[in-house]
């Protein structure tokens, strides 16, 4: 079982591991992208230069947040606290982030 939903549905953020070898840039960033495919909301980072890249794995599109802005319309509408829940989570990652 992954850790996420346990997590997510405590309203929990949920942050990857540690990569501790910083000459390792892509390793690094590949180790977001699974970190993110996952379903972690982030990266515990040890060094400033990782700060960008993990922001640019975790943090929403430009496309996810204008679908989530017009899901929170409609969670509005159908009364759906699952729905708007879920749409907050990414309103909230695209205005902060890295936090």
């Amino acid at each position: 079982m992954r850790p996420t939903p346990p997590a997510r549905a405590a309203g929990i953020a949920i942050l990857d591991g540690v990569h501790l070898n910083l000459q390792d840039d892509e390793g690094f960033r590949l180790s977001c992208i699974q970190g993110a495919e996952l379903g972690f909301d982030g990266k515990t980072l040890i060094h400033p230069g990782q700060v960008e890249p993990a922001n640019e794995q975790f943090a929403p599109s430009a496309e996810a947040v204008e679908d989530a802005e017009i899901a929170a319309e409609l969670a509005v509408e159908l009364d759906d606290q699952d729905l708007a829940d879920q749409v907050s989570r990414i309103l909230d990652q695209a205005r902060n982030p890295g936090i």
